[in-house]
């Protein structure tokens, strides 16, 4: 939560800030991590009957070889286990990316989600959701940016030593 209290375009009413909630995280339950490895297995498994890929790491270099289900249309909006499979292994390979970063359900204002955290500070991602929307937006995507579009924005944050 960004606190605008103190901002010049900061609303009239105080409330409107403190009417947000705070985030509350936690470790994913069993079941919550089941439901996240099923996706990653339905990933591995479309991409070995359609790309003929059976050996690929959940890091930069697989976002590359995955990349090809994208381009080939081989994912849809309506596509919704397979788009969030794709979100959780963009996530995994954030996780290799940077350093301390590992998946945690937060519960907020809009809803309870698995989210990409980093420690134990309010610096999150919701990378399972990532591809998903932006097939529903019509938007073209593009793995390996979307990863670097994440790191370029979270590291400052996290250098910056401003969030909690």
């Amino acid at each position: 939560m960004v606190d605008l209290s103190h901002s010049p375009d900061a609303p009239d009413a105080p409330d409107a800030v403190a009417a947000a909630s705070v985030p509350v995280f936690r470790a994913l339950a069993a079941h919550e991590q089941e439901q996240l490895d099923r996706e990653r297995l339905l990933v591995c498994q479309v991409a070995a009957s359609e790309l003929g890929l059976n050996d690929w790491s959940m890091d930069r270099s697989g976002l590359v070889q995955l990349q090809a289900l994208l381009d080939r249309g081989l994912v849809q909006p309506d596509h919704l286990l397979l788009a969030r499979g794709l979100g959780v292994v963009l996530g995994d390979a954030l996780t290799c990316e940077m350093d301390d970063m590992d998946w945690h359900m937060v519960s907020d204002d809009w809803g309870t989600d698995p989210v990409v955290r980093y420690r134990e500070s309010s610096i999150q991602v919701g990378a399972r959701d990532m591809v998903l929307k932006r097939l529903q937006d019509g938007r073209e995507v593009d793995l390996v940016q979307l990863l670097d579009g994440m790191a370029s924005h979270l590291q400052p944050m996290i250098d910056s030593g401003d969030y909690q």
